[in-house]
């Protein structure tokens, strides 16, 4: 008896130090959506001027992808103000992102298609 107790003791106390396997892939979730926050705050401050001159200057771009497929929403901007060719590049770096993270951690989403803007210059602001 006492040789089982001086065995067991040993193998709960290395079972108690030990994190379950089931939070693993949480730490690299929680990595991979901060990445993703931080991306499209970058994507906001870059679209943060909307100011235009007429209809023409103003556009929208679509960003992210659900998980069963087409875009998590659609930015309305400037082409007046912003650097387009950057904005596109961040958007496909964020889309691309989230779309490699609804794969590899299962994510779900609820698969309603947000309607196109019809952007324009309102009072001198893309609206």
């Amino acid at each position: 008896m006492i040789r089982f107790a001086s065995l067991l003791l040993p193998v709960l106390l290395l079972a108690a130090a030990c994190q379950p396997l089931t939070n693993l892939p949480l730490k690299g979730l929680e990595q991979d959506q901060a990445q993703l926050d931080s991306l499209l705050q970058e994507i906001q401050l870059l679209i943060t001027d909307k100011s235009c001159g007429s209809d023409g200057q103003c556009a929208f771009i679509a960003y992210g992808q659900k998980a069963c497929g087409g875009p998590v929403g659609y930015l309305v901007y400037s082409s007046s103000q912003v650097d387009v060719n950057q904005l596109t590049a961040l958007v496909n770096q964020y889309t691309s992102l989230q779309e490699d993270m609804n794969e590899e951690y299962g994510l779900i989403s609820d698969c309603s298609a947000p309607v196109e803007p019809a952007p324009g210059c309102v009072s001198g602001n893309c609206e």
